[in-house]
């Protein structure tokens, strides 16, 4: 076995031409163990890391981090509460908080003590969760209570206001049921499903009891926080209506993604674990971009 280069003779006009750089040895006298060594050895020379130089220095969770973090963004609560929290004049980061709180309803619903536990295996870009502290937690809840109280609220887009004023008194359902006919279809209506579902979601996936807060003003905010969650459940069970997976079992798959830091030589470098077929057809469902290594570091909470 040899290793040859190849390379253009410019005094031949630049056609190919070959060249012996080593000779290895016969190729059946070797063993596989023979090769890996071989290649350790090139990689040393040529000044390239290898698998000895390389290890894990963390991995986290990500990929259901990164989903709520596009949705977060496409249902316009980051930019509303980012422009207020901008004003607030606080020296941490209030919507951050807000938005680590909404995540965890949605994720793993627990108390804000265990909440700061649970931050510890998520990756979150621009948040360093080991620096987490519980009294900033409840501030931030304060000051989404405050907003409320100011009369801060979810609203339309204008083409959405459009279109609800051109039906507004009118009853418009729409329904791929074709069999049913019109009274039997207004009476289903009726029964009110979605508002159903919506509060079996909040007393079952997003926990809203047992309520840890034990004043007035921390058990609204807490509330609170359990209805901004419902926005980004109902924002995903719609896009994944032809799935068969539910809100919970897809962050779940998602949750596999991880992201995390590696030590090349005496680099730190970030890694993302590669998408299976699920987690792209998933992402495909939420009509979200693949993550990608630089969406790590990008934004902050």
């Amino acid at each position: 076995m040899q290793i040859c280069e190849s390379w253009r003779d410019p005094a031949q006009g630049g056609k190919p031409r070959t060249r012996i750089v080593a000779y290895v040895g016969q190729l059946d006298r070797f063993r596989p163990q023979d090769v890996d060594s071989i290649i350790q050895g090139l990689l040393r020379v040529f000044g390239r890391p290898s698998a000895k130089d390389t290890e894990v220095v963390e991995g986290k969770d990500f990929g259901h981090i990164y989903a709520l973090e596009e949705i977060w963004k496409k249902v316009g609560l980051c930019e509303i509460l980012s422009r207020h929290a901008a004003q607030s004049g606080h020296e941490f980061d209030l919507a951050g908080h807000v938005k680590l709180m909404v995540f965890n309803r949605l994720c793993d619903p627990c108390s804000k003590l265990s909440l700061l536990e649970w931050a510890q295996g998520v990756h979150v870009p621009g948040l360093d969760t080991s620096k987490l502290e519980y009294h900033h937690l409840l501030r931030a809840m304060d000051w989404l209570l405050e907003l409320t109280s100011e009369g801060l609220t979810v609203t339309a887009d204008e083409e959405a206001r459009r279109f609800e004023n051109r039906i507004d008194g009118k009853l418009i359902v729409e329904t791929s049921c074709g069999q049913l006919g019109a009274e039997e279809l207004i009476l289903r209506y009726k029964e009110l499903a979605n508002i159903e579902q919506a509060f079996r979601t909040l007393k079952s996936s997003l926990k809203i009891r047992p309520v840890y807060p034990w004043t007035q003003r921390r058990i609204r905010a807490h509330v609170f926080l359990c209805l901004l969650a419902l926005q980004v459940h109902r924002f995903m069970r719609t896009k994944l209506a032809r799935s068969a997976l539910s809100v919970e079992r897809s962050l779940e798959r998602l949750k596999t993604v991880k992201a995390g830091t590696l030590r090349v030589q005496a680099q730190q470098v970030p890694y993302l674990t590669a998408l299976t077929e699920t987690h792209k057809e998933l992402y495909e469902q939420l009509e979200l971009p693949f993550p990608k290594v630089k969406d790590l570091s990008q934004g902050a909470l």
